[in-house]
This record gives C-alpha cells, sequence and structure tokens, in this order.
C-alpha cells in the first residue's frame, strides 16, 4: 500500500470550514487574549458528519468541538507542512479537556483496527503537544502497522530519525530501528541499535531479551562466516559456541566442515559435514566439500562417489572439473576426458576447463 496516497485521500476527504474567530473563541470558551497567525483559518471535520446530518440544520449549525478536534489531528497527522498548522496547535492547546478527547479518539480507533487513522490522530497529538509519552505510542502503533505490511517501513523509519534528533535520551527509536534492521536481515546494524537502547536505559523484557540474543547469534553467525579465510581457527571457535545453541542447524556443522578443512583437518570436516546431512541431506554445497576433503586426503575413489553425487543433481562446471581432476588423479584418462567434455558444453570460458584442456591435449 502506498501509505503516502492513503493519508493525502485521509486530508482530502475533510471538509474545511471557515471560523469567525471572535465568535469561536466564545463558544469553546477560548480566552480573548489568544490570537492565530492567519486572519482567515479553516477548520477540518469528517465530511461523513456532515452528509449524515445535512438535513438537520441545528446539528450542522451547531457541530461538536469533538468534530473539530478530531479534524485538526488528523489534518496535522496527515501532513505536518499544512498551512494552518501552528493555529491548529493554538486552538487545540486552548480548548478544555482536548487531549483527554484527542486520547479517546485514538482508543476508539485502535478497539476498531483501524490502525492507519489511529496513527494519524497520534501523529497529531504529538505534533500539537510535543508529548514524549504520544511518540512512544506513535512508534508503537507504527510498528504494529510495518508488521502487517511492510510498505510502512519509511514512514516508521522517518519518525524514528526524528525522534532520535528531537529526544536524545529515549532508548525507544533505537528499539524500533532494531527491530526494522534484523527484519532487512541486517544484523550488525540491529546489534548496534539495540545496544544503544540498552545504553539509554531501555527495559528489558523477556521479549527483548529473545530479540538480544537472536541479532547476537546472526552477527556472531555472520562474523564467523565472513572470518573463515582470514582465521578459520577463530570461525571454527565460534561456530563451535553456536552449534551448542542450535545444535539442529545444518549451516553451521557445514561452517565447521568448512574450518575445519582450511585448518587441514579433513577427517575432522568429514565428520561435521556428514552432521550436517544427518539434519538436512539434500544440501549440495555440504556433498561436495565432503568430496573435496575426501580428495584432499588423496582417496579419490571416495570423492568421486560425492562429486558425481552433487553434479547430477546441479550440472555445475566446478564439480564436473572436479571429477576430472579425480579420474586423472587415479590414471583413467579416458573417464577424465569423458567428464572435460561435459565440462566444456557447461562452460568452455572457464579457466579452469580451458587449462584442463590445454593439460589433456595429446593424452
Amino acid at each position: 500500500m502506498n501509505y503516502k496516497n492513503l493519508f493525502n485521500e485521509k486530508l482530502n476527504s475533510l471538509l474545511f470550514l471557515e471560523i469567525k474567530w471572535d465568535g469561536f473563541k466564545r463558544s469553546v470558551k477560548i480566552p480573548e487574549n489568544i490570537k492565530l497567525e492567519n486572519k482567515e483559518v479553516y477548520i477540518p471535520i469528517s465530511s461523513k458528519y456532515i452528509t449524515s446530518n445535512i438535513n438537520d440544520e441545528i446539528k450542522i449549525n451547531n457541530l461538536p468541538i469533538y468534530y473539530f478536534i478530531e479534524g485538526m489531528l488528523l489534518a496535522m497527522g496527515a501532513d505536518e507542512n499544512l498551512k494552518f498548522k501552528n493555529d491548529y496547535i493554538i486552538i487545540f492547546n486552548n480548548i478544555s479537556d482536548s487531549e483527554e478527547c484527542g486520547r479517546s479518539l485514538v482508543a476508539d480507533r485502535v478497539k476498531e483496527e483501524n490502525l492507519e487513522e489511529a496513527y494519524l490522530l497520534l501523529k497529531g497529538l504529538y505534533i500539537a503537544t510535543g508529548n514524549e509519552e504520544y511518540y512512544k505510542k506513535l512508534l508503537l502503533i507504527g510498528e504494529s502497522i510495518r508488521e502487517k505490511d511492510s510498505a510502512f517501513e519509511e514512514i516508521l523509519l522517518k519518525d524514528i530519525d526524528e525522534g532520535k534528533k528531537e529526544f536524545l535520551d529515549m532508548p525507544e527509536p533505537y528499539l524500533y530501528k532494531a527491530i526494522i534492521l534484523r527484519k532487512k536481515e541486517d544484523f550488525l546494524g540491529a546489534k548496534v541499535e539495540i545496544n544503544e537502547y540498552i545504553n539509554k536505559g531501555g527495559e528489558v523484557t523477556k521479549e527483548i531479551k529473545t530479540l538480544i540474543d537472536d541479532i547476537e547469534n546472526v552477527s556472531n553467525y555472520e562474523k564467523a562466516v565472513d572470518m573463515l579465510d582470514k582465521d578459520p581457527k577463530k570461525a571454527f571457535e565460534m561456530f563451535i559456541d553456536l552449534a551448542e545453541k542450535f545444535d539442529k542447524n545444518p549451516l553451521i556443522y557445514y561452517y565447521l566442515g568448512v574450518a575445519s578443512r582450511k585448518l587441514e583437518n579433513f577427517n575432522k570436516a568429514i565428520y561435521y559435514l556428514n552432521k550436517s546431512l544427518e539434519i538436512e541431506s539434500g544440501m549440495l554445497e555440504v556433498v561436495t566439500e565432503i568430496g573435496i576433503n575426501y580428495a584432499c586426503l588423496g582417496e579419490y575413489e571416495g570423492a568421486l562417489a560425492y562429486f558425481e553425487k552433487a553434479f547430477e543433481a546441479s550440472r555445475d562446471v566446478e564439480t564436473c572439473t572436479n571429477i576430472v581432476m579425480c579420474y586423472l588423479n587415479l590414471g583413467n584418462i579416458e573417464k577424465a576426458k569423458e567428464y572435460l567434455e561435459e565440462a566444456k558444453k557447461i562452460n568452455s570460458d572457464d579457466e579452469i576447463v580451458k587449462e584442463l584442456v590445454t593439460m589433456l591435449k595429446g593424452k
């Protein structure tokens, strides 16, 4: 859903009625000394109220202030740059019980599960008062909308960034930013945000502790994967820690196998890779990795069993060239040539394929 368009539609559905300021002040008991920025002011009201009472002159001439409060809050929530925004703020803050009325309107919309209008009303309340409690509830409602529709994310992120600037010590914006980044699988970014939430005194409930642990574990997982080439020993240690928490995750055992191979512990690598296959038997990268480790041990017959199984499913040029190398090491030139022809059909421009063609020329 395009929420900017939706909010514009909400704004356009309001009727803007011109008011005579002096008479309006007296009717709603606003102090006489209160002045507005604009000489002519139009106050919004729901068109539904007007159309439903179009034949009732008394109701039309005596519009309840409740409907003006609703209209002003919706209008400010839908458009922060509204021409009469500052006048609406003055009017709202000088009407008795206006905040109570606004809170009641929000509660009614939440009960009706009309979260979009609840959001706009809360946004209006926050703009009119600057009250940080309204801002916190705004984020809560915004997150509820985003959970149902990710298209709301852009609007919520804007609210979050504004809150970080306006309320320097408030932890909540960082929590909601962490939730969004977690959903986008930016775990390192989410970790930074959740740490800032804690540093600013955010409450760590059971649910937030689960979120923190989730972000921490996935962040460590990503770090370990990145570390495989640079420091396989450290990566191995990190994956061992993760395996204690997620002993049914086949990818962790796969990467334990990769780390073990990089540390030249090929038998241990095969052990972990087989554990991965016990959990998830269809992972081709695991089957291929077992073949690589058998090849590293010089057990080419064993390697072929896994490479050929993987190649049958993937028709991958790299796996095919691995098969060629195994047959070469076993001295079976005919089989090596047979699979090299297959590799050429898949990708004759592959550098390994070209090297093998040169190697086998004349044999």
